[in-house]
């Protein structure tokens, strides 16, 4: 707790989140995921963000938690100001693409998810934009 008050140094709050994340998968792997971990993850990436709004390294994991935690608004803010930053990797437009398509924003998750195509043809990717074909197909609007 007392690592987690060190004021100003967002770098470091943004380390010590994706630790935190580390140490929840390696409990979880173990077969006693401890949920405090990833409260104590999101906690110290969000005061990272505070603190030094726009990195990347910060928006990125921040983001990625958030999306394993269900908040997809939350999410989807985030990867798309991560997207604002840089040029973003699989991982991101995955993540991205998924949030889009959990929330019902089926044309936007089909951009993203074909762009991470692009970069991996990963099945689960094509299974995510066969599901936001079929919901905009199925969009009454």
């Amino acid at each position: 707790d007392a690592v987690k008050g060190v004021p100003g140094h967002g770098r470091f709050h943004g380390l010590l989140g994706t630790a935190y994340v580390s140490l929840y998968n390696e409990s979880k792997q173990k077969g006693i995921p401890n949920p405090t971990l990833m409260q104590d993850a999101e906690d110290c990436l969000r005061t990272a963000d505070r603190l030094r709004p726009n990195y990347s390294f910060v928006l990125k994991n921040l983001g990625l938690l958030l999306v394993r935690k269900g908040n997809y608004a939350g999410a989807e803010k985030l990867l798309l100001r991560l997207q604002i930053q840089q040029k973003m990797g699989f991982l991101e437009l995955r993540a991205l693409g998924y949030c889009q398509l959990k929330l019902g924003e089926y044309e936007e998750s089909i951009l993203t998810l074909t762009e991470a195509l692009r970069l991996r043809n990963a099945s689960e990717v094509r299974a995510f934009l066969t599901m936001a074909r079929e919901g905009l197909a199925a969009d009454p609007e």
